[in-house]
C-alpha cells in the first residue's frame, strides 16, 4: 500500500525531469543572446547600423579582370616613283586586326568587423551572429571593364608609273675578227663593258628617257667614263663618274661622247669595249676602232 501511495509523487518527479529536458533541448536550437549578438542587434543599440554592417560584411564583390582590346590601325602611305619601262601593281593594305587578352577575375570578400562588435571573438562568431538576425552572404558581380590599346601599323605602297615605252637592246660590235656583243666584266677593280661572241650572254641596255643616260638593265649605275690621262677610258657601270651621252641613227648606229672621249674601240684582242679620243692608237693596246649598234630585242 505504501508503494501505491508513492506513485503520484514518482509521476510528478518524472514529469519534472521530462520538462526540464525538453526546455534544455529547445533552448539549444536557438541563437544564444550573448554580448556578440546584442552588439549587432539594432533593437538593443539603435544608434549602431548592425543589420546594415552585417549585410555589407556578407556582400562578396566579384570584379572581373580588365579585358585589353588591341586594335591595329593601318595607315597607308603611297609613294609614286617614275620608271622607264616597268609597272608594278599597287599593294593592298592589310585588314584591321583586333586581338583580345583576358586574365582571371578577382573576388573581394570583407574580412574586418565593426569596432562595436568587439564582444565577438572573431569573424566566425560575427558571421554566426549576423546569421542569427536573418542575413546571408550575397555575391555581386561587377560589369567587365575594358581598355583599348591602339597599335598603328604603317603600310607603304609603292606605285610605279611608266612615263614612256622603252625597249631594251644589246650592243652589237663589228670588228675585223667578227661580231661581238657587250656584257658586264670586271676590269681595273670595277665593272665595265666587255665583249662576247655569244649573243645569248649579251647584257641588255636601255636609254633613260628622262635624262638620256645609258643604263645596263639589272645593275645599279649608268655607263660612264673616267679620265685617267690616257687617250681612252673603260665604259664603267657606276654613278660615280662622267655619264656617256649617245644618239642613234636610222640603222641603230651609236654615236657617243663623254668629255674628250668620242670614239669606240676594242682593247686586248676584243676583251672589252672602250671610248677614246679621236686620235687614239687602238692598235697600240691590241684593238681597233669599231662601229657599235643598238639592236633592240
Amino acid at each position: 500500500m505504501r508503494f501505491i501511495a508513492s506513485i503520484p509523487f514518482l509521476i510528478a518527479e518524472i514529469a519534472a525531469i521530462v520538462t526540464s529536458v525538453s526546455i534544455s533541448t529547445t533552448s539549444s536550437l536557438k541563437c544564444e543572446a550573448d554580448n556578440c549578438l546584442r552588439a549587432i542587434r539594432a533593437s538593443a543599440f539603435p544608434t549602431r547600423p548592425g543589420t546594415a554592417d552585417c549585410s555589407s560584411y556578407f556582400r562578396a564583390i566579384v570584379t572581373p579582370t580588365t579585358v585589353t582590346i588591341s586594335q591595329t590601325v593601318t595607315t597607308i602611305t603611297v609613294t609614286q616613283t617614275v620608271s622607264t619601262f616597268t609597272v608594278l601593281p599597287t599593294t593592298t593594305a592589310p585588314t584591321t586586326i583586333t586581338a583580345f587578352k583576358r586574365k582571371r577575375q578577382a573576388t573581394g570578400i570583407p574580412t574586418s568587423i565593426p569596432a562595436y562588435a568587439s564582444p565577438c571573438s572573431g569573424s566566425s562568431r560575427y558571421e554566426s551572429a549576423c546569421s542569427c538576425i536573418g542575413l546571408t552572404r550575397n555575391t555581386i558581380t561587377l560589369s567587365t571593364p575594358t581598355t583599348t590599346v591602339s597599335v598603328t601599323v604603317t603600310s607603304t605602297t609603292t606605285q610605279i608609273v611608266a612615263t614612256s615605252s622603252v625597249h631594251p637592246f644589246v650592243l652589237q660590235v663589228e670588228t675585223s675578227g667578227g661580231t661581238f656583243y657587250g656584257l658586264r666584266v670586271t676590269e681595273m677593280g670595277a665593272y665595265d663593258i666587255g665583249l662576247t661572241a655569244s649573243r645569248s650572254d649579251a647584257l641588255l641596255f636601255y636609254f633613260n628617257p628622262n635624262d638620256g643616260s645609258w643604263v645596263p638593265e639589272g645593275y645599279p649605275g649608268v655607263i660612264t667614263t673616267y679620265d685617267f690621262g690616257m687617250s681612252y677610258s673603260p665604259l664603267f657601270i657606276t654613278y660615280n663618274y662622267t655619264p656617256v651621252n649617245c644618239t642613234l641613227d636610222g640603222n641603230g648606229v651609236m654615236t657617243c661622247t663623254s668629255t674628250r672621249f668620242v670614239q669606240f674601240g676594242t682593247y686586248n684582242n676584243n676583251y672589252s669595249l672602250k671610248l677614246g679620243t679621236a686620235d687614239t692608237d687602238w692598235a697600240a693596246i691590241g684593238g681597233e676602232a669599231v662601229t657599235v649598234k643598238a639592236v633592240f630585242v
